[in-house]
């Protein structure tokens, strides 16, 4: 599948393939400016999202030219969401019958994710904790509207959207598979530029994520200290920060992080 990334900086489209040795190499790789200016300063999740997918957006015509130049191999699409447009959000909640999981776990979602249902889609998955005692949700939705604008924008490209996934989601399926080894007792935090990724997972789903932005020239604070201990101490809460063995670093300027 040809994968694409919308966050309000840029769009990214891109085909892989995997190499024997279990890296990825990169056969096409595009990255659009999206032109786009929010009105407000703060962006708030899915504050945006009508202005950006929307006809009139700067980036629309430059991604269908990048579509039109390129000879891709498929046209099996998968869409990845910046957490700008989305929202994923893990929580533990009593077990109860799979048969009552699209009524109670909804329900549940909103002391989490305190948005209307109305104008939105969502997916879920659930697995149990503590010997069944307890289930584990991932859960993650947009607004109905953005997706229906990438469909047909798609569909105008001739391409099928496959999947529509969020960040943490994509981050995860990707690290698990060029760090398989001990990949669950890792966390992992990447460093581009003047922002940091972060992410612990449990069970391969996306336990804790969070996205960063500092100054390029920044040095390391006690502020960003804490943010790796909020991090273990929010994760230990749900399935036990004991689980994590190892931190992986990668991206820019590592030593100036492990300091």
């Amino acid at each position: 599948s040809i994968g694409i990334h919308f966050s309000p900086k840029e769009v990214c489209i891109a085909q892989t393939k995997l190499r024997g040795d279990g890296t990825l190499e990169a056969e096409h790789l595009i990255k659009l400016p999206s032109g786009f200016h929010p009105k407000e300063g703060l962006l708030r999740p899915m504050s945006v999202n009508s202005d950006f997918f929307n006809e009139g957006a700067p980036w629309v015509n430059a991604f269908r030219t990048a579509i039109r130049k390129i000879g891709w191999d498929t046209s099996s699409a998968v869409v990845t969401l910046s957490p700008h447009f989305a929202i994923l959000r893990y929580f533990v909640m009593p077990v109860v019958e799979k048969r009552f999981w699209s009524k109670s776990i909804p329900i549940e979602s909103k002391k989490y994710i305190p948005v209307s249902f109305d104008e939105v889609v969502y997916d879920y998955t659930a697995y149990p904790l503590e010997g069944g005692k307890k289930l584990g949700v991932i859960f993650g939705l947009t607004q109905r509207k953005s997706v229906e604008f990438i469909l047909n924008t798609l569909k105008a490209s001739n391409l099928e959207l496959a999947a529509v996934e969020i960040n943490p989601s994509s981050a995860e399926r990707l690290f698990a598979s060029l760090d398989p080894k001990d990949h669950a007792a890792k966390g992992y935090i990447h460093f581009s530029g003047g922002s940091s990724f972060m992410l612990f997972s449990s069970g391969g789903y996306p336990v804790l994520y969070r996205e960063t932005d500092y100054e390029a020239a920044s040095t390391m604070s006690e502020r960003k200290r804490l943010d790796v201990k909020g991090a273990i101490q929010f994760v230990d809460r749900y399935i036990g920060a004991s689980a994590y063995k190892h931190l992986m670093l990668s991206g820019d300027a590592l030593d100036l992080w492990k300091t």
